[in-house]
């Protein structure tokens, strides 16, 4: 009797593990979750778009992760209607569940790039449940309707941030924001040669006032005549 017993409870421990394996399926076929790339300068808004490959998928929960210390995450689009929202700091969950296959662009994502950003690339890295692309939760992945797809290719993409160009004002030798007899005095020791007095030490790309790209003693003259307010001498540079 017990014999019988214990052969009864290992055919229904078998058929319950049968069962568990059942429920988690894979599906054959491969997909692929692309982030794309953008390009700007600090203060720029850019957009990413996050593209699917894949047949019959239906379903689908992942996270694109960023650097939130050079952007900042605005908003989404989708034109499959993918529920996008940032569930933590540098941390965008997208989601969608239609009755019909999904493939192309699941969502466009909107930042911004800080003010002050450095020149550099930054990573938007697509990942399930974790960072090594396992399934931790039971939400996350592609899913063929109810069975979850085998084989998915996660692509990173970046945001580049690209050096701004750098504003002149012309005649402001100094960077104090005026151009007055400093800016004057800097000059003329500058093309008199002082020790001290080079690129090193102040914005000598402020001091060609003619565009003849040197600087000479035109623009000493053209300065002080600039801060002596001669008429004809409002604005810097004088390229007559």
């Amino acid at each position: 009797m017990r014999k019988t017993i214990k052969r009864s409870l290992s055919v229904l421990l078998a058929c319950l593990m049968i069962m568990s394996i059942a429920s988690v399926a894979l599906a054959d076929g491969t997909a692929a979750i692309v982030v794309g790339t953008a390009t700007g300068e600090a203060g720029d808004s850019v957009a990413v778009d996050v593209t699917l490959t894949g047949s019959g998928i239906t379903n689908g929960v992942f996270k694109v992760t960023y650097n939130t210390s050079t952007l900042t995450y605005v908003s989404a689009s989708s034109l499959v209607d993918a529920e996008v929202a940032e569930i933590s700091a540098g941390t965008i969950s997208v989601a969608f569940a239609k009755t019909t296959a999904v493939t192309g662009t699941v969502a466009t994502l909107n930042f911004t790039i800080k003010d002050g950003a450095s020149a550099g690339s930054y990573d938007l890295t697509p990942s399930f449940a974790a960072a090594d692309g396992n399934y931790h939760l039971e939400a996350d992945g592609l899913f063929a309707d109810d069975t979850r797809v085998a084989d998915v290719t996660l692509t990173a993409g970046s945001v580049t941030v690209e050096e701004g160009e750098t504003e002149i004002t012309y005649g402001d030798l100094n960077d104090d924001g005026d151009v007055d007899t400093s800016d004057v005095i800097i000059l003329l020791r500058y093309v008199a040669e002082w020790d001290g007095y080079d690129e090193e030490n102040y914005n000598i790309d402020a001091a060609d006032l003619n565009g003849d790209d040197e600087v000479d003693t035109s623009d000493v003259i053209i300065l002080l005549r600039y801060v002596a307010e001669w008429d004809g001498y409002e604005e810097l540079p004088i390229l007559d």
